[in-house]
């Protein structure tokens, strides 16, 4: 790949509007931050998308898979690695009662889907989750930090590979 520096400056923009939007969320309260979770991914997404081929057309037009793969992963890892590192300074530094904070909020979005249910099952079903919710503690480990990062490498790795072979195109003169 011709464009390596380009590919990290397009990386630090996707790590940087990604965790700009998680910290907009966060400050915009609970329920922008609930709900926020796939417009963000949605556009981190559209970016990675852009920059990839931005990156292809930088390289002449042409991509093969390994390095289409390369690009989206290494900017999915840097931010996501980025977002679980922001989460856990979240959780325990910044704001350590936002479980509090958002299990409240789940327990109240639970109770008014109660109160719209109309089968016993559900019902019972709702309570035994409400009821659940309730004695539970949550917290942000460092060990769940490792999983965190471990099911982003996981994530991203998936997500390259699909994009990937969509976003390849082959050189059709390889030795010119």
């Amino acid at each position: 790949m011709k464009s390596i520096h380009n590919l990290y400056q397009y990386t630090i923009v996707v790590a940087f509007i990604g965790l700009g939007l998680n910290s907009f969320a966060y400050t915009a309260g609970i329920k922008v931050m609930m709900e926020a979770g796939l417009f963000i991914k949605v556009i981190l997404a559209s970016l990675t998308i852009y920059f990839t081929l931005r990156l292809r057309d930088e390289n002449g037009g042409y991509f093969s898979f390994q390095e289409a793969f390369r690009t989206i992963f290494i900017i999915g890892i840097c931010y996501g690695v980025g977002e679980a590192i922001f989460t856990f300074v979240l959780y325990n530094f910044i704001d350590p009662d936002l479980f509090a904070k958002i299990q409240e909020r789940l327990i109240w979005q639970l109770e008014e889907v109660l109160q719209n249910s109309n089968s016993e099952t559900q019902v019972a079903y709702f309570n035994q989750i409400i009821n659940l919710l309730k004695k539970t503690r949550f917290q942000y480990e460092i060990w769940l930090l490792g999983i965190d990062v471990l099911s982003k490498i996981l994530k991203y790795a998936f997500y390259a590979l699909f994009l990937g072979r969509i976003l390849k195109k082959d050189n059709p003169n390889p030795l010119a």
